[in-house]
């Protein structure tokens, strides 16, 4: 109307094969003597900028749970309230929901103790049947080296697969 170019921002639009895109544009008009005689239109695919921005905002929630956890241990000589702590920040960095378990060493019995759970319920965590899981845990504490179980529910070094199963926890 007024010959000046007209700004949208982040508007989705659709390419030609189908694939739906992020885009700013403008609009400009055309004039000839006095008159709009047409409209030229201007698209800029943000897409990677979108990809960015969320990359930040993930970067930044790890980085708030970081500072959440060293803030819990700094100022807290409970444990038990660090060790909450810490599973509920370190649930933040998976995109899946996930079961976390402390294992504290008991220098009295020289086994792995249950310390602390999230996303289990504790009491069953700390059953008999849970402790017979310790195998894994044990073998990483004492090669100081991880351990990736791709189906605990089928790995022959799990003695408990069903409770695993029961929680349906696939992986470890």
């Amino acid at each position: 109307k007024n010959g000046k170019p007209r700004r949208g921002t982040d508007e989705i639009f659709q390419r030609s094969d189908g694939m739906s895109f992020p885009a700013d544009y403008y609009v400009t008009p055309t004039i000839e003597r006095n008159e709009l005689t047409g409209l030229v239109v201007t698209f800029s695919d943000v897409t990677e900028r979108h990809r960015a921005d969320n990359e930040i905002q993930h970067n930044l929630r790890r980085i708030r749970a970081l500072h959440e956890i060293d803030v819990a241990i700094t100022s807290s000589l409970d444990l038990r309230h660090i060790l909450d702590v810490l599973l509920e920040k370190i649930d933040l960095f998976f995109d899946y929901a996930s079961a976390s378990t402390v294992r504290l060493l008991d220098p009295s019995t020289g086994a792995l103790a249950p310390a602390a759970c999230r996303n289990l319920d504790p009491n069953e965590w700390q059953t008999k049947e849970w402790k017979s899981g310790g195998r894994i845990p044990k073998m990483v504490f004492e090669s100081l080296a991880p351990v990736m179980v791709a189906n605990v529910q089928l790995d022959p070094r799990i003695t408990n697969g069903a409770i695993f199963k029961k929680h349906g926890i696939f992986s470890y």
